[in-house]
């Protein structure tokens, strides 16, 4: 490939990013990673997606027990990026009878995922 003028390697790049394999065997391994690559895709999304619920929820009854957040408040809650820590958050503040116990244990759990 060194060794070709310039614009006929980039031509055959280009021809070459758009081949499809011919052999039954090449396909299947492609096929393969492919499928891999997928549910790899789907899991992450998955836990992603569970991550921010968890921080939402966690937000949402925050807001419901003190009222308005600081946005320390609100970042604190956001860097909780343990699953553990941020249901252990969620449960705090759901048990926390008014707002300045919940306001102890957001400072809390914002100290603790420093």
């Amino acid at each position: 490939m060194d060794a070709l003028p310039e614009p006929l390697r980039r031509a055959l790049e280009a021809d070459m990013q758009h081949a499809e394999y011919r052999t039954e065997f090449a396909r299947k391994y492609v096929a393969e990673g492919r499928q891999e690559g997928r549910q790899e895709g789907r899991q992450e999304g998955r836990q992603e997606g569970r991550q921010e619920g968890r921080q939402s929820a966690a937000l949402e009854l925050a807001r419901a027990k003190v009222g308005e957040l600081t946005a320390q408040e609100e970042g604190a809650v956001k860097l909780v990026t343990d699953p553990d820590r941020l249901t252990a958050l969620i449960l705090a503040l759901g048990l926390a009878r008014d707002g300045q116990e919940a306001r102890a244990a957001l400072s809390l759990h914002a100290a603790l995922s420093r």
